[in-house]
């Protein structure tokens, strides 16, 4: 099994293929001194939402707190600065971040990775099953690629006890597994794109009152947090979800969300382990 976000043997096929509108660079560093939630909310992931980009805090320890910004490949190359101070300087556009990170103080070096929304043209082999990383990596929204790596091992291991008696190492089980992982990672990218687009914010931070009554929110928090495999009540409840962000965007059903330096400071929704922000 090749399981590791190197990608070992799809880079050694050419199966590795970047998103070509998703390119991305995260930078990123661990602090202590984190302006972080009361102590009962202290292991909430918050994400702080720009117009085209996005902080994540993560609580990783008593002490210590990983922070870190995506942003698009593109402006990240124009900005003509190092990834520190591209960092710094969004910290302090943000008043969200920017309170947060008052007193806070890195404890490593900023780093950065880039290209990492990605999949394999092929996940099997003779002898081979990519799992996790190494059969796709898409932005690391609510961290649900752990789920993903998880989901897609236990599916490979099922794969290969029923594989090895038979004394076979490919065929008819490979290519299921490849079939549910891939629809898996596919059914999941869909929800990562339109995570960028202001009408999905509008709709999943304010829900309509139809969307409410529908309990539509808790759907797209389940795709977001790993689950790639719901039942139909779950799957019916996202595509309406879809529909009604392409009607966001043309015919407002949520208040619009401003991002301009007046903006309210921050939302939080009603749902343990994630604090949304939004604005300046």
């Amino acid at each position: 099994m090749d399981c590791i976000r190197g990608n070992l043997t799809g880079n050694l096929e050419g199966l590795r293929v970047i998103h070509p509108r998703h390119k991305k660079v995260a930078i990123f560093g661990h602090f202590t001194n984190v302006g972080l939630p009361p102590i009962q909310d202290r292991l909430d992931t918050i994400i702080v939402r720009l117009i085209n980009k996005w902080f994540w805090i993560i609580p990783l320890s008593a002490e210590k707190t990983s922070v870190g910004l995506v942003i698009d490949q593109n402006e990240f190359a124009r900005s003509q600065g190092s990834p520190e101070e591209v960092f710094h300087h969004w910290v302090g556009e943000s008043s969200a971040v920017k309170e947060r990170m008052a007193a806070a103080r890195l404890v490593n070096t900023i780093q950065t990775t880039s290209d990492f929304s990605y999949y394999n043209r092929r996940l099997v082999g003779e002898r081979l099953l990519r799992v996790g990383d190494a059969a796709g990596f898409m932005d690391p929204i609510f961290s649900a690629g752990v789920f993903l790596a998880m989901w897609s091992g236990k599916l490979a291991a099922q794969t290969v006890i029923e594989s090895l008696p038979r004394g076979t190492t490919s065929g008819r089980r490979f290519a299921r597994y490849e079939k549910r992982v891939r629809r898996g990672l596919t059914f999941y990218w869909r929800v990562v794109e339109n995570y960028y687009t202001s009408p999905f914010m509008e709709l999943f931070l304010r829900p309509p009152p139809p969307g409410r009554r529908l309990d539509i929110a808790s759907a797209v928090i389940a795709v977001l947090a790993g689950e790639v495999e719901g039942s139909w009540a779950m799957r019916w409840r996202m595509e309406l979800f879809f529909w009604l962000v392409r009607l966001q965007s043309f015919w407002p059903i949520a208040p619009r969300i401003s991002f301009a330096p007046n903006a309210p400071k921050s939302i939080s929704k009603a749902k343990p382990s994630v604090t949304f922000a939004e604005g300046r």
